[in-house]
């Protein structure tokens, strides 16, 4: 499980709740294609958000356009170095055909649309509260081509206003904080700076 603590002053949590912020989580994968709001909320003082390396495939006809909300109309659990055939619904994984390691594969077999919209989507908890399963990337996959996804642990945090989970993000208006976890980092904590109006980050945990 990965840990990001997420600690803002009090004097600094009344301005960023009058401008009707929100911190705002953005996750990379290997692509760099990491263009969806994942985790948004408006923050406390002291903020804890948790995940595991669990991801769930996603179609969509949403519009990939910044401002546009994907909605997802079919899920499934991804499975790790496995291609998932889409058609209508997903199906059994393309037999014979081995992703790299990391990597979640799906192959547009569906005839009733010239693309589809698809990606990876993963739970996070934010303080005790569970969020479900939202996107974190959006690939549009032509009619009989595929895509694989290589997610990474490494994620985007700023404040914005007016972003929902799910939502596309092209262009990021306030500085974000990049933190980067995995190989054998768990834990980060980082702190809102108001001096420079973005997050800077405070430390990083190792697994004992």
């Amino acid at each position: 499980m990965y840990t990001l603590n997420i600690d803002i002053s009090a004097a600094d949590l009344s301005t960023i709740h009058n401008a009707k912020e929100q911190v705002v989580i953005t996750k990379q994968t290997g692509d760099g294609n990491g263009n969806v709001a994942w985790v948004t909320f408006k923050p406390l003082t002291s903020n804890t958000v948790t995940w595991t390396d669990t991801y769930e495939l996603y179609a969509s006809t949403s519009q990939v356009e910044n401002g546009a909300t994907i909605s997802m109309m079919s899920q499934v659990s991804a499975l790790d170095t496995q291609q998932i055939v889409f058609d209508t619904v997903f199906g059994s994984p393309t037999v014979g055909l081995a992703l790299p390691q990391g990597s979640y594969g799906v192959l547009n077999a569906d005839e009733d649309n010239p693309s589809m919209v698809f990606g990876l989507a993963q739970q996070a908890n934010v303080s005790g509260t569970g969020f479900p399963a939202s996107p974190i990337n959006a690939s549009i996959v032509p009619k009989n081509q595929s895509a694989s996804f290589s997610p990474l642990d490494i994620v985007q945090v700023f404040l914005a206003t007016q972003t929902n989970n799910g939502m596309v993000i092209t262009n990021i208006s306030s500085t974000a904080l990049k933190v980067t976890l995995g190989n054998g980092v768990t834990t980060a904590t980082i702190l809102y700076n108001a001096s420079t109006g973005a997050f800077q980050q405070s430390s990083s945990v190792a697994l004992a």
